[in-house]
């Protein structure tokens, strides 16, 4: 073996010669071409901005390639240290919102994603606060994983009107059926009721849980919830808001509540422009209950 070792190395030295002898003169290496400009890959364009609302106009660098754009509060984003966490994060929520919907993250996402230039908006925003809107590329062949840079694009939304109201609840239970007695203090201030089993409004409020919002970010995400599924019943905008806004003092009931469970009242007070903007203007007015036995049917 060491024979052959050697052999190998004077051919090796015979043929670096032979190299030599042949190109005494290397020639010059061409000069190497400049990297071409790395671009982003997404455009993000900040229209108008309120104190609730923002618009928006994405627009990818492959026009054909799906991405995400979510919308996120800044203090939450600020906390990861690198964009792959928080991109786990992110699509860890998809796909739970996903199993509450009966679907894979797979098949959320493939109604979920979009492709080519966005111009949309997002609504009940919180007034003077940070957000930041997200977008990333995902491969659709490889189960939507994340296949881009991040792009994240921060802004503020505007102060919000606010109304000198207050508010008084009065609730009566019957069995798993309450009546609520709202009474603002001024009678010409539009107001949202809602009710939830306080587990809920202290789950998604709670600092050590998924969501953790404020009260009036919960509020509004109860708002957002029952006008979604208003509007998927076939009711138009205009008949929406005039079931679930009010003015004066009102009573309002709700039945089939669940039997032997604490309740959490909450309403403030809002406004709503020309344009049909929603804006809380107030603060939020709590009050809590607890049901009792489920009533027989009649």
């Amino acid at each position: 073996m060491k024979k052959l070792y050697s052999m190998m190395a004077a051919l090796l030295v015979l043929a670096l010669s032979f190299v030599a002898c042949e190109n005494p003169t290397p020639e010059p290496e061409p000069e190497p071409k400049p990297e071409p400009e790395v671009k982003g890959a997404f455009d993000v364009q900040i229209g108008e901005v309120t104190s609730s609302t923002i618009a928006y106009t994405v627009t990818p660098a492959d026009l054909e390639a799906e991405y995400l754009c979510v919308l996120y509060d800044a203090e939450t984003v600020e906390e990861f240290t690198q964009d792959k966490y928080l991109v786990a994060t992110l699509l860890q929520e998809l796909e739970a919102e996903a199993r509450t919907e009966g679907m894979t993250l797979v098949e959320f996402l493939a109604d979920y994603t979009d492709k080519g230039v966005l111009e949309s908006s997002y609504t009940n925003l919180a007034p003077e606060s940070d957000y930041y809107l997200i977008v990333f590329g995902v491969d659709p062949a490889n189960n939507y994983e994340a296949c881009s840079e991040v792009s994240k694009t921060k802004f503020t939304t505007a102060a919000a009107p606010t109304l000198d109201v207050t508010f008084t609840i009065e609730t009566t239970v019957d069995g798993n059926t309450a009546e609520y007695v709202v009474t603002p203090s001024d009678d010409e201030a539009i107001w949202y009721f809602y009710t939830v089993p306080t587990d809920s409004y202290e789950y998604y409020q709670s600092p050590d849980g998924p969501y953790n919002m404020s009260e009036e970010q919960f509020l509004l995400y109860c708002l957002q919830m029952q006008i979604d599924q208003l509007r998927g019943a076939g009711y138009d905008d205009n008949t929406i808001l005039n079931a679930i806004f009010h003015k004066g003092a009102l009573t309002l009931q709700a039945k089939d509540l669940t039997a032997n469970t604490e309740y959490t009242n909450m309403v403030a007070g809002f406004v709503i422009d020309e344009s049909g903007v929603i804006t809380l203007a107030s603060d939020v007015a709590t009050s809590t209950y607890t049901t009792g036995y489920a009533k027989a049917a009649d």
